[in-house]
């Protein structure tokens, strides 16, 4: 989108992008290093991501109906919340996966905490692709193949890759890792 509220809504995406960079530079200098000092720039700059883009979005609708090109929703009520109750969720297991991989990766010792932090990552991404899934189905856009499979075999087939590579980080942490 052109105009003022276009090249406003794509600063504040800009901002809430370098934000989220942020947060993610904080994540990793926190586990790193262990050390406390990272934890309160990390929450503003996560906090701080959500509000910025979340003006973009407003700048973009505002600019939308100033121009006329906003068209009503067609989906129903109900579809609407199912979408933000998938949404939710998605994000609830990513910031899960995110708090466990920080809780696991600073309370273990040795070498084998970054193999065990790793496990929640992976949970935290079958959570979001199933919500991907999700969100395509309830806007009847239809799955990406990526592999070529039915959208139903790909889906299964990451699950599977993603807990069968949680398992085998888990064994290499028990068993082969030194401590």
């Amino acid at each position: 989108m052109s105009g003022p509220y276009g090249w406003a809504g794509a600063a504040f995406v800009l901002a809430g992008l370098a934000s989220q960079m942020g947060a993610g530079l904080f994540l990793f200098l926190l586990v790193l290093n262990r050390d406390g000092r990272f934890v309160i720039p990390l929450l503003i700059c996560f906090f701080l991501a959500l509000p910025l883009l979340g003006a973009a979005l407003v700048l973009w609708r505002t600019g939308m109906k100033r121009a006329g090109t906003l068209r009503p929703s067609s989906m129903a009520k109900e579809r609407q919340r199912q979408i933000f109750g998938t949404l939710a969720v998605m994000n609830l297991g990513t910031v899960l996966g995110i708090g466990a991989f920080v809780y696991l990766a600073l309370r273990l010792d040795g070498t084998r905490r970054f193999v065990f932090a790793m496990v929640p990552i992976f949970f935290a991404a079958v959570v979001s692709h199933l919500g991907l899934l999700k969100l395509r189905q309830l806007q009847n856009r239809p799955a990406p193949r990526i592999l070529g499979l039915a959208p139903r075999n790909e889906a299964i087939l990451f699950v599977a890759f993603s807990l069968i590579s949680a398992l085998i980080l888990v064994v290499t942490g028990l068993f082969w890792m030194p401590n």
